[in-house]
């Protein structure tokens, strides 16, 4: 049997597509790391793969936000690519830094639209081990079969979805705030991410991507 190549882009700052290279490879896949200007250039190509497996770190030392600036890349060299391989429900998976990304590129499906990743509701940078329920009802190829929680490692400052608010044209954007990425050391480190709101529908990675699709 042929094995499913799975494409792992490449950016300034990422850092660990060679641990989802490895995990790819250990379930079966035949993993390649490509530079982004191999991609932009047209060496290589998404429609050369089966899967595509956006991976964490740094990208770009986070500039502007968690992931912002690889989003603008893929939401703009690679928009046609995307868009055909979302249309034939190519697997692809956003870990940390490359979830951001996605999420960045308008690219998360069953979420609200011009979704945002923002700050923890914590407001402190999460580090640390969790456990996810997967969705019993999701057909996502990433977690069809699993009825056990997950235990996973999480490292973000910037985790929480939001709906992007609408602003006046001609009210400026501000940002204030601490660097994107590193702990508040001012601030005592939570014991426990912060409970769903009951008062709208809970999204887990699992539960709310379509079969395509999942995060972590």
């Amino acid at each position: 049997m042929t094995k499913p190549r799975v494409l792992i882009p490449v950016a300034l700052g990422t850092n660990r597509d060679h641990d989802l290279a490895l995990a790819f490879e250990a379930a079966g896949a035949e993993a390649t790391s490509v530079p982004l200007t191999a991609l932009r250039s047209g060496e290589v190509a998404l429609t050369d793969f089966q899967m595509l497996g956006v991976p964490g770190g740094f990208s770009y030392g986070d500039a502007l936000g968690a992931g912002r600036l690889l989003g603008l890349d893929l939401g703009s060299w690679f928009a046609d690519q995307l868009a055909e391989a979302v249309a034939r429900e190519m697997p692809i998976i956003g870990v940390c830094n490359g979830f951001q990304a996605l999420v960045s590129a308008g690219l998360l499906p069953g979420a609200p639209a011009k979704a945002v990743l923002t700050e923890n509701q914590s407001h402190v940078f999460e580090c640390r081990w969790v456990m996810l329920q997967p969705g019993l009802a999701s057909n996502s190829v990433w977690t069809n079969g699993l009825t056990e929680p997950l235990r996973c490692p999480v490292a973000h400052a910037e985790g929480a979805v939001r709906r992007r608010r609408s602003r006046s044209p001609s009210r400026p954007r501000v940002r204030v705030g601490c660097a994107r990425g590193r702990p508040r050391r001012h601030h005592r480190r939570s014991t426990a991410i912060p409970p769903t709101r009951t008062d709208r529908p809970a999204m887990s990675p699992a539960s709310a991507m379509p079969p395509a699709w999942c995060s972590a």
